[in-house]
């Protein structure tokens, strides 16, 4: 009995010290888009009520489905912290995009209009009416 009590509380003691120095973030895998070499970065600029926005956003392309999406006020030269989850593909009718989970009720949705453009939409895969453009190009 004292041996599996040992294993235990060795096994426990294992799992605490290998998460030491890890965010929980990296921890779970959900900022691996911002680390990882293989990810698919779009960048642009957005515009929006109080000015443009500079927008990047990293795909991972790995089985992680992780982002890291940064929003930068052009008016506002402080750099924001980057904004991870994880991404779904989804699909609405002739049009393919992805949905970004950001935390509960902040959700992002991007057409994929062709291999080096995203644009930012709504839920059903929309493009704006405005004609205003909301692309992001495939940073190379």
């Amino acid at each position: 009995m004292k041996k599996i009590l040992f294993l235990v509380a060795a096994s426990a003691l294992m799992v605490a010290c290998g998460q030491k120095g890890q965010t929980s973030g990296a921890a779970n895998g959900g900022d691996s888009a911002a680390t990882a070499a293989d990810s698919l970065v779009y960048e642009g600029e957005i515009p929006g009520a109080d000015g443009t926005f500079n927008v990047r956003v990293a795909l991972a392309q790995d089985s992680t489905n992780g982002f890291s999406l940064t929003e930068t006020s052009t008016k506002d030269s402080a750099a924001a912290a980057p904004k991870t989850g994880k991404f779904e593909a989804v699909q609405s009718k002739d049009a393919k995009g992805f949905k970004l989970v950001i935390a509960q009720g902040d959700v992002r949705y991007f057409l994929q209009k062709n291999d080096s453009t995203l644009s930012l939409v709504d839920s059903t895969l929309t493009p704006a009416p405005s004609g205003m453009n909301y692309d992001l190009k495939l940073k190379k």
